[in-house]
């Protein structure tokens, strides 16, 4: 019996696992769509302030702060959701 039908099911489901941490790309605050409240929503989470970050915050998925997928958080995420937001992708 050959093992290459596993492995391959194996490795999608793996693939399928990972992906499915963010799944759309600046949508941090998962309501389904990229909008302002997702920038809003990154900076109040990434803001430095004493003690910490700020846990006020609107819940956010940290999987879907790197909207261009430069494996970096970094202010061109937040260049590329204002991107998405006015349909520039």
């Amino acid at each position: 019996m050959s093992r290459k039908p596993k492995i391959l099911l194996i490795l999608v489901l793996f693939t399928s696992i990972i992906m499915a941490d963010c799944l759309l790309p600046g949508d941090i605050n998962e309501d389904g769509l990229v909008s302002v409240m997702d920038i809003v929503t990154y900076i109040c989470a990434i803001q430095p302030l004493p003690g910490g970050m700020d846990h006020n915050c609107q819940d956010y998925n940290a999987d879907c702060f790197d909207a261009n997928n430069d494996e970096q958080i970094d202010v061109l995420d937040i260049v590329a959701i204002v991107n998405i937001i006015l349909g520039e992708e």
